[in-house]
């Protein structure tokens, strides 16, 4: 190359670096792709996977066994279930008869009992025992049949639908004890078979009942009894349980129902009764009343008696106020030999019927002519656990 002048050389070098500047990154660059499509073997870039995945949804819950303290200790698998519960009170009463006192406290009960429900309730079962006493026994057994809402079976040891008192569960009661009324006309537990159901929503339900008439805990049937024990239940604004302590909440719906029972000797001319009985609940009230007519001896000795009770809840969930008249005529033939019963009572609630505690003051009127053991004063403190 000729010999350059300075100015020249750094000019000539200036040139050659503008020119690398352009050509070296288009020679780096990739040819221009051709419109030919992509081979089928290539993938498919929208079907890579992402990155960083979201992750997957949980599996749903095992729907197999599983258990909880809800009512009781609640074993459920699937469509089964068994629900063990546990009643338990402790009493202490004081009683002032024509001078004599006595007092003293007493586990009044203590009943362990389990409840099955199985299909989605097809199949029912229930069994209660009483440990509470000298000896321990059976008080319910009874299998249940659900075939319709109108159309139930139930076969074994059961409360006979005789009156709305005794159907109604012992932990539910809004007084201590049942009136002596109930206790006289009551028809308790039996062995034999039962049909039951409703109908128009809960609106009207029926119960009849065949049993042996022997009462609890006698499955022969020695005396060639044989009872029949029936219900019709009228509730014209929708269902009414059986339950004293419905308005605890002070918000209950209005609602009232009117029932007929009847329970008689089908084979010896032995004990019959007919009755009636009417229930209320409204906002914090609830009223109940319950009248009977009975015949005896081969029925040639008629009885009669009726109590009506009312109760107020004044603190909701907490405090309930009742008061309870009964009356009992043993023999309407006999003169002077009717007893009535005034009673009062508190009832102050810890967890709903699960820790209550009751006190009850009962004055009793006894005729002159009365077998009647019921004491002129009374009063009762007890408390109930219920799991």
């Amino acid at each position: 190359m000729p010999h350059l002048a300075r100015p020249q050389r750094l000019a000539a070098l200036l040139v050659l670096l503008t020119l690398s500047t352009w050509t070296v990154p288009l020679a780096a660059q990739a040819p221009i792709p051709s419109a030919e499509p992509i081979p089928s073997s290539a993938p498919d870039p929208s079907s890579a996977p992402d990155p960083s995945p979201a992750p997957e949804p949980e599996p749903p819950l095992d729907p197999g066994a599983r258990v909880e303290l809800r009512d009781g200790l609640r074993v459920t698998s699937g469509e089964h279930s068994v629900v063990f519960r546990l009643l338990g009170e402790l009493r202490y009463t004081n009683t002032h008869d024509d001078g004599a006192h006595t007092s003293g406290f007493q586990l009044s009960l203590l009943r362990p009992s389990v409840r099955g429900r199985f299909f989605d309730g097809l199949l029912g079962a229930f069994v209660q025992t009483e440990l509470a006493g000298a000896n321990a026994r059976v008080l319910d057994a009874e299998v249940t049949l659900t075939l319709h809402d109108a159309f139930i079976l139930t076969a074994g040891q059961f409360i006979t639908p005789a009156s709305r008192a005794f159907m109604t569960p012992i932990p539910v009661l809004l007084f201590p004890d049942f009136s002596v009324a109930s206790v006289a006309f009551r028809e308790g537990r039996d062995v034999g078979g039962m049909v039951h159901g409703s109908f128009l929503g809960g609106r009207l339900a029926y119960y009849t009942a065949l049993v042996n008439g022997n009462g609890i805990n006698v499955p022969t049937n020695d005396n060639a009894g044989l009872t029949l024990v029936t219900r019709l239940e009228v509730m014209p604004l929708g269902d009414v349980r059986f339950d004293n302590t419905q308005t605890l909440d002070a918000q209950s719906e209005t609602r009232f129902s009117v029932a007929g029972t009847s329970y008689v000797d089908l084979l010896s001319r032995g004990d019959a009764v007919v009755g009636g009985d009417a229930m209320l609940v409204s906002g914090p009230v609830m009223v109940l009343a319950e009248a009977y007519a009975g015949w005896l001896q081969l029925r040639t000795v008629q009885r009669r008696g009726a109590y009506a009770q009312i109760g107020v809840t004044v603190v909701p969930n907490r405090l309930q106020l009742g008061f309870r008249a009964s009356v009992l005529d043993p023999d309407i033939d006999a003169a002077d030999n009717a007893v009535r019963v005034l009673e009062g009572l508190v009832a102050i609630y810890g967890l709903g019927n699960r820790a209550k505690l009751m006190l009850r003051y009962a004055f009793s009127d006894v005729g002159a002519n009365s077998t009647s053991t019921q004491p002129a004063h009374s009063a009762v403190v007890q408390l109930q656990g219920w799991l």
